[in-house]
């Protein structure tokens, strides 16, 4: 049994069973650009 998000979803979607959803939705993250982040330290 594959323990990463993306191989359990193919898995479940190709046999059939419930796409699993984990945690609440409500996860944000933060991008930044290296371009900004040099910019910021120079």
């Amino acid at each position: 049994m594959p323990e990463k998000l993306i191989p359990i979803t193919i898995l479940a979607a190709l046999e059939g069973r419930p796409i699993p959803v984990y945690g609440d939705g409500k996860n944000v993250r933060d991008r930044l650009f290296v371009e900004d982040q040099a910019r910021a330290w120079s």
